[in-house]
C-alpha cells in the first residue's frame, strides 16, 4: 500500500507507504543485493557479473507508477490520493567498498550524465512534476545497504521545502530583476572565509545560514536552472569539486563521513522557472568524531534549527583537510591512472614494464604548495618476503626480495619551522610545526609515518628544518607488501639529501623501525626498512636482523617466478595481534633463559631446549616459539637451496612455512588459507605461502613462467565464487633498493 495523505496543518503530502517495512535492512556484504550476481552465487538485483552504473526502478517504492487505490476514503478535511510517481535506485559501482570520494573522475562524470539522463526522461512524464536526485551514505543518516548508491524520486507535486524555497526565490527574482544564488553565491565569494573549494565553474561552501554543523552547498558559478543545461565541461568540473568534497568530509574525522547529499534544481512541471538555480546540498549529523547532532525539540517540534558550529569555523575545518585544491583532486585522479594496468582495476600499481615517470611527484609538490625551490626525489621499494616471517624481531633470519612497486616522494625545503605533507593518492594534506614535540595525528594516519621517521632523526642529533612533502605510490595499503616501511625510508632519505648529514643504511633502517615502533605504535623489525634500502636487482636479501649483517643471495628462478597473490583482505597490523605475538614470543624466551642465560631472543633457542621447556610454558606461548625457531632453521635452508638452485625443496619450505604460521603462529586468516590451497592445486605450482604481517594481505608464490596466466585464471576464479572477493596477481622481478634524484641547491 502507498498514498498520499493531506497534512492540513502544514497544507503538504504525506506519503504513507507500509511495504517499505520489508525492505532489506543491512545485510552482509555476501548477501548485498546491488552487488553484481555471481556465478553461481547468491542472486542479486542486478542479474549480472558486472557493471558501470545500473539504473532500475526501487523493490520498495514510495511512489508507484501504476499506485494502488487508497485504503481509506478521503474526506474534505483528509483528503488522500494514489502515490503515482516513480523511485529509482542508482547504483554508482559494482564495488561493494567504494564511494564517491574515492571514485575515478571519469566514473562520477558518467554519473553526472546519468543524473541528466534521468532528469530528462522521468522529467518529461505528464504526472512528474518535479524530479529529486539524493544519495544518504551511513547508519547515522538511516542508510540500510551500504554498497554505493543514490536514488531518484519523481513527484507528482513540489516537495514542501523546495517549493518554499523556489517561493522565496521568485520573490527575490521579482523585487531584484537577479537569481537569489547568484547573489548569495557572489557575496561568499566575496567574503571568502566559507569557501571550502572552488572549481573553474562549481563552488562549494558552508552557508552563511548553516542549519547543519558542517553543511555545505554546492553551486554552478553560471546561472543554471537544471541538469539541462549541463555541457560536458561542467560535468568534468562538477565530478572535481564533488569528489575534492567529499574526500574533505572524509578526511574531517578520518572516517567514511555520513551525509545526506540532495540536489535542488527546476521543477518539470511546465512553468517558468528561471528564478530557480540548480545546486547540491549537503547535510551530516556529525558534529564531532563522536558525537552526532539530533533534531530535538526545537528543531523537530518548531522547525527552527539551533546550529552549535559557527559557518566560518567549519568552513576553516574543511579547507585544512583533504585535497588542497581541484588541480589536486585531478592530479591524483591522473597519477591513479598512470599507475593502473589494465585486468588489475586499479589494484596494484603501475605496469612493471612501463617506465616511471621521473617528475610525476615533483609536479604533485608543485601543484600542492605551488612554485618555488629545488626538488629531491626518493623512491622506495616495497618487498616481498619470501620465507621468514615473525622473525626478525625475534633478532632471527629472514630472507625477502625488494619488488618493482614502491613509494615515490617529492621533497623541497622551506623557509621556518613547518612541515607540509601531501598525499597524493588521498589527496589530503597535513601540516605541523617543529617547534612543537611531534606527536601522532589520530585523524591523518598516514602522516604519522613522515612525522615518526623526523622525530626519530631528531633524537639521533639531526637538526630538521621546514620542508615540503609530497608523495605518491603503486603498493596497495594493507596488502602486506610494506607500503609503510617504504614510505619512512622514502621520507628518510629525502630528509638526508636536504638536512645534508651522513647516516648509513643499517643506522637508517633503525630509524624507520624506532619510528613505527615508538611513535606509530607498531612493534615491527627491521627487515622491512632494511631490505627497501639494502635490496639489489636480481638477490633476494639474507639479513641477520640481530647483526643486521646481510648476504645478497642470486635469485636464479630459471623457468619459474615468484607471483604474488593478493587476497582482497587488508591487514591492519595496529589493530591486530601483532603486537600480542610480539609479546608471546617474550614470555617464551623470559621461561627459556631460566634453562640457559646465553638465550637472549628466540633466535638463539633450539627445538630440543623449547621441548625440554614445555611444560612451563602456556600452550599457545609454545606454539608461537615453536614457529619462531623452525622458521630460522628454514630460512637457512632456503638460503642454501637457492644457491645451489634446488627450487622443489624451496618451494617445499615454503608450504612449510605457511603451515606453521597458520597453526603455530594464527596469523592466517580463511581466505588466505583458501588462495594458498588453490595454488597448491594449480599446475606448476613449487610452494605458496602467507606473506608478510599477516591476518590478510598476500600470499608468495613460486609459480612456472608458462603457467603464470593459468594460476591466474584458475586460482582467482574459484578464489571468487568461492568468496565473492576480487584478488589480483602480479609478477614482480628482484628490485633494487631505494634511490635519490636531484641536488639540494
Amino acid at each position: 500500500m502507498s498514498e498520499l495523505r493531506w497534512h492540513p496543518f502544514l497544507e503538504q503530502w504525506v506519503i504513507t507507504a507500509t511495504h517499505r517495512q520489508d525492505r532489506t535492512f543491512l545485510p552482509p556484504a555476501d548477501y548485498c543485493p546491488l552487488c553484481p550476481t555471481r556465478p553461481g552465487g547468491f542472486p542479486t538485483e542486478v542479474p549480472e557479473p558486472t557493471y558501470d552504473i545500473v539504473v532500475f526502478e526501487n523493490k520498495f517504492p514510495s511512489l508507484q507508477a501504476a499506485p494502488p487505490e487508497p485504503a481509506v476514503a478521503a474526506t474534505s478535511l483528509s483528503p488522500v490520493e494514489p502515490a503515482k510517481g516513480v523511485c529509482e535506485v542508482v547504483v554508482y559501482s559494482p564495488r561493494h567498498e567504494d564511494a564517491l570520494a574515492s571514485m575515478p573522475l571519469e566514473r562520477i562524470q558518467h554519473l553526472a550524465r546519468v543524473w541528466k539522463d534521468r532528469y530528462l526522461e522521468l522529467g518529461a512524464r505528464d504526472f512528474v512534476r518535479y524530479v529529486f536526485i539524493f544519495e544518504n551514505r551511513g547508519e547515522a543518516v538511516g542508510v540500510t545497504l551500504h554498497h554505493p548508491h543514490g536514488q531518484i524520486y519523481a513527484f507528482p507535486f513540489i516537495p514542501p521545502l523546495i517549493e518554499k524555497e523556489l517561493a522565496a526565490s521568485r520573490r527575490f527574482h521579482a523585487e531584484n530583476g537577479r537569481c537569489l544564488m547568484c547573489a548569495s553565491l557572489a557575496e561568499e565569494i566575496r567574503d571568502g572565509r566559507r569557501i571550502v573549494l572552488e572549481g573553474e565553474r562549481f563552488v562549494a561552501w558552508v552557508p552563511f545560514h548553516a542549519r547543519w554543523p558542517y553543511e555545505v552547498t554546492l553551486a554552478s558559478r553560471a546561472h543554471q536552472i537544471s541538469m539541462e543545461e549541463w555541457n560536458a565541461a561542467d560535468m568534468e568540473d562538477l565530478a572535481a569539486v564533488l569528489k575534492g568534497l567529499l574526500q574533505k568530509y572524509d578526511a574531517l574525522f578520518a572516517k567514511p563521513f555520513p551525509y545526506i547529499m540532495v540536489v535542488h534544481q527546476a521543477p518539470t512541471d511546465g512553468e517558468d522557472h528561471r528564478h530557480a538555480h540548480l545546486h547540491f546540498e549537503f547535510y551530516t549529523p556529525q558534529r564531532a568524531p563522536d558525537r552526532l547532532k539530533f533534531l530535538a525539540g526545537v528543531e523537530s517540534g518548531a522547525g527552527n534549527f539551533i546550529n552549535d558550529k559557527l559557518a566560518e569555523e567549519s568552513a576553516a575545518e574543511l579547507r585544512r583537510v583533504g585535497p588542497a585544491s581541484v588541480a589536486a583532486v585531478r592530479a591524483a585522479d591522473e597519477a591513479g591512472r598512470e599507475r593502473a594496468p589494465a585486468g588489475i582495476g586499479g589494484g596494484m600499481g603501475h605496469d612493471p614494464a612501463a617506465p616511471r615517470p621521473a617528475s610525476s611527484m615533483a609536479d604533485a609538490l608543485r601543484t600542492a604548495f605551488g612554485p618555488g625551490g629545488t626538488a629531491v626525489t626518493a623512491f622506495a621499494p616495497g618487498r616481498v618476503n619470501l620465507i621468514g616471517e615473525h622473525t626478525d624481531y625475534n633478532d632471527g633470519f629472514v630472507l625477502p626480495m625488494a619488488i618493482e612497486d614502491g613509494i615515490e616522494m617529492a621533497a623541497r625545503s622551506r623557509a621556518g619551522r613547518e612541515i607540509r605533507a601531501h598525499a597524493v593518492d588521498l589527496g589530503e594534506t597535513v601540516a605541523f610545526s617543529l617547534e612543537q614535540p611531534i606527536r601522532p595525528d589520530p585523524t591523518h594516519p598516514w602522516s604519522n609515518y613522515i612525522r615518526g621517521v623526523l622525530w626519530a632523526l631528531s633524537r639521533a642529533g639531526v637538526a630538521l628544518g621546514g620542508m615540503d612533502l609530497a608523495f605518491g605510490g603503486t603498493l596497495p595499503q594493507g596488502a602486506g607488501l610494506s607500503s609503510s616501511a617504504a614510505l619512512q625510508v622514502a621520507t628518510a632519505l629525502t630528509a638526508r639529501a636536504l638536512l645534508r648529514f651522513t647516516m648509513d643504511v643499517p643506522r637508517l633502517a633503525r630509524i624507520c623501525q624506532e619510528s613505527e615502533n615508538e611513535l606509530v605504535g607498531v612493534k615491527v623489525g627491521i627487515m622491512d626498512p632494511f631490505v627497501s634500502l639494502a635490496a639489489r636487482e636480481g638477490h633476494a636479501l639474507f639479513l641477520d636482523c640481530r647483526s643486521l649483517a646481510f648476504e645478497q643471495v642470486p635469485l636464479a628462478l630459471g623457468d619459474h617466478v615468484v607471483a604474488i597473490c593478493y587476497s582482497g583482505v587488508k591487514h591492519a597490523l595496529v589493530a591486530s595481534e601483532y603486537n600480542v605475538r610480539r609479546r608471546q614470543c617474550a614470555a617464551g624466551v623470559e621461561v627459556l633463559r631460566t634453562h640457559d642465560p646465553r638465550i637472549r631472543a628466540l633466535r638463539d633457542a633450539s627445538l630440543e631446549a623449547l621441548e625440554a621447556c614445555r611444560a612451563e610454558l602456556d600452550p599457545a606461548v609454545y606454539r608461537r616459539c615453536r614457529h619462531v625457531v623452525t622458521e630460522n632453521a628454514r630460512v637457512l635452508e632456503s638460503k642454501s637451496a637457492l644457491r645451489t638452485g634446488d627450487l622443489r625443496r624451496f618451494g617445499e619450505l615454503m608450504d612449510a612455512s605457511h603451515a606453521s604460521l597458520r597453526d603455530d603462529y594464527q596469523v592466517s586468516c580463511a581466505e588466505i588459507d583458501l588462495l594458498v590451497d588453490l595454488a597448491r592445486q594449480s599446475q606448476g605450482v613449487l610452494g605458496a605461502r602467507i606473506t608478510g604481517g599477516g591476518f590478510g594481505g598476500c600470499t608468495v608464490n613460486l609459480v612456472a613462467r608458462g603457467a603464470v596466466e593459468s594460476f591466474r585464471k584458475e586460482v582467482l576464479g574459484e578464489y571468487r565464487r568461492r568468496t565473492g572477493l576480487d584478488g589480483w596477481v602480479f609478477v614482480s622481478e628482484a628490485a633494487d633498493g631505494a634511490s635519490t634524484a636531484g641536488e639540494v641547491g
